[in-house]
Order: C-alpha cells, then structure tokens, then sequence
C-alpha cells in the first residue's frame, strides 16, 4: 500500500480519492476507494510517479491552455454583445424607432 503521510492535493473522482505529494523530487499520485484510508493518508493504488521538472512543464502548459480557454471565452462574450447590440439596432431600424 502507497503511503502519502502529507498530500499536496486530495480530490474525489468518482468513487476514488486521489493524492498527489512530492517526495525525493517526484510528483506521486496515488488513489484508493476507501474513504477511510485517504483520510489515513493511504493510497491501494500507486497512479504514476513524474519526475518534478516534467511534473512543472506539465502545471504550466495546463495552467496556459486555462488562461486561453479563459481569454476566448471572453471574446466570445464581447462578440456576443456586439450581435446582441446590432441585433438591436437591426430591430429598431426595421420599426423607424429612433435612440
């Protein structure tokens, strides 16, 4: 049994619970389905183990594709806009109502 004795990060997936650590410069992460143990720190499961540099290339490239995720969804909020504004101004044009 995997043993995390101080998780970075605990979530519920499902019906597992997930742990990551660092030890001896590695991400590990580790999962049991026996709430019990995660509270334990004790993991059935060993997940994988990522060397700390991989582990930080792969946190950055995740953390960008999140800032552009978030960029284009606020693009596409102000475009939005823009059509609902037109789309207005369409409508009122069609009626003769002046602004």
């Amino acid at each position: 049994m995997t043993i995390l004795a101080q998780p970075l990060h605990t979530f519920k997936d499902g019906n597992s619970f997930v742990a990551a650590a660092i030890d001896n410069g590695q991400l590990v992460i580790a999962q049991t389905g026996n709430e019990e143990h995660a509270q334990e720190g004790k993991f059935g499961q060993l997940v994988t183990v990522i060397n700390l540099q991989d582990a930080i290339a792969i946190a950055k490239a995740v953390l960008a594709a999140q800032e552009q995720a978030e960029e284009d969804a606020w693009i596409d909020e102000l475009y939005q806009r823009h059509l609902d504004r037109q789309a207005l101004v369409d409508s009122a044009l069609e009626h003769d109502i002046q602004f």
